[in-house]
């Protein structure tokens, strides 16, 4: 994914534009582009969005030779998406956190305190 702009939402939270790009090397540009494929997805002309340094933090993973392949792609298959659509997501993991973070705190005081007596009878028991 690479992020094309920021812009802003109603609620003044930075929004990230971004896109995840799927480089097309064989295909035949007799075909006028750009071709919408969906609301959000476009077989487009990419030459120049993608560069070497894009693919820098795979150099031990992706040969040089490979990242130089991917940056020289001309045609793609762009889907261009907003970061605020997580942003509920985000919200749900976080309350489900918390969720669970107190079923724990709830859960082991309760288990506490079901031992602590069961403990004390039998220290009782064992100095009787």
């Amino acid at each position: 994914m690479i992020p094309s702009q920021t812009a802003s939402t109603i609620s003044g939270m930075p929004t990230h534009n971004k896109m995840t790009i799927l480089p097309l090397h064989y295909w035949d540009w007799k075909i006028n582009m750009p071709v919408q494929l969906s609301a959000d997805l476009m077989a487009e002309n990419i030459e120049g969005l993608l560069t070497p340094s894009n693919f820098e933090l795979w150099h031990e993973y992706v040969s040089k030779k490979d990242r130089d392949n991917l940056s020289s792609a001309r045609l793609g298959i762009v889907h261009r998406f907003s970061s605020q659509g997580l942003l509920p997501m985000v919200d749900l993991i976080e309350q489900s956190r918390l969720a669970i973070d107190e079923l724990i705190d709830v859960a082991g005081r309760a288990t506490i305190e079901a031992v602590l007596p069961i403990e004390t009878a039998a220290v009782r028991q064992e100095v009787a």
